[in-house]
């Protein structure tokens, strides 16, 4: 019979990365404002808090028995109250380095929990640390994700068409750049001159390149804040901003949080 190749989702399977930033159990009295370069979705065990969607004007009831997905970047205001419990899964899910699958979509979305599905999360957070629960943990979420596919707001040609002309450098964005790099920098690593870059990319992902890059800094120094292990005087050296201060105004103009904050939110 041959071989028959199925290249479109080999490749898929190549190009989708996970970036999986925290798996916790929530158990805490809690009211803020946040936004964040990740996805957020919570399963709700006990309790009701809310949410209030700035982006888009909305607002929910989290209620027990429901997952509530949160794409990247939203503006959200939160209201945990005594009693009120949820698994936590924090993610980056991205066909190209810094474009996540459901960038751009402004909503929050509330759907209806298996049965058993709390039972199953409760089980993984039980399970001791191995191949076999990294696996089932994968599977879990996925079909989690099964529930909100169509707010995938990346089109598969579209895929394509960013990747060929923008590849190498939004390699670059996420690999070598710093808050020191220059326009002539991102220019070097995308072929073109500037002027030209900077249109296009504006044309193509509906915001700037100086916005961008912004966004890609924001994501690595929550990343660098949230697994503890620098300081935020460290932080801002890593990312090359020029002192601690530039580092803490810039991230609370981008996120609506200092960092330290940051360091210290659980969710």
């Amino acid at each position: 019979m041959g071989l028959a190749r199925h290249d479109e989702l080999t490749r898929l399977f190549r190009d989708v990365s996970w970036n999986f930033t925290e798996f916790g159990e929530a158990d805490f009295v809690w009211s803020g404002r946040n936004s964040y370069r990740c996805n957020r979705l919570f399963l709700v065990r006990a309790g009701e808090g809310s949410l209030a969607n700035h982006t888009s004007g909305e607002s929910l009831v989290l209620r027990p028995g429901y997952g509530y997905f949160m794409p990247p970047e939203l503006d959200l205001e939160f209201d945990f109250p005594e009693g009120f419990r949820f698994f936590s899964f924090h993610f980056q899910l991205e066909a190209l380095p810094g474009v996540d699958l459901f960038a751009g979509n402004p909503h929050c979305s509330e759907f209806q929990l298996e049965l058993d599905t709390l039972e199953k999360a409760s089980a993984l957070a039980a399970a001791l640390p191995g191949w076999e629960t990294f696996f089932q943990l994968e599977q879990f979420i996925c079909g989690l994700l099964g529930a909100v596919a169509s707010q995938v707001t990346l089109e598969w040609a579209w895929r394509k068409h960013l990747k060929e002309r923008y590849g190498t450098l939004l390699e670059y964005v996420r690999e070598e750049a710093t808050a020191q790099s220059s326009a002539a920098d991102l220019a070097l690593a995308a072929g073109r001159s500037y002027d030209r870059l900077s249109r296009e990319f504006k044309r193509d992902f509906g915001r700037t390149l100086k916005e961008f890059l912004a966004s890609e800094l924001c994501r690595r120094a929550e990343q660098l804040l949230r697994r503890g292990g620098l300081s935020v005087k460290e932080t801002a050296a890593k990312l090359e901003f020029s002192n601690e201060f530039y580092f803490s105004r810039f991230f609370r103009r981008h996120t609506g949080m200092s960092p330290r904050e940051c360091r210290n939110n659980q969710f």
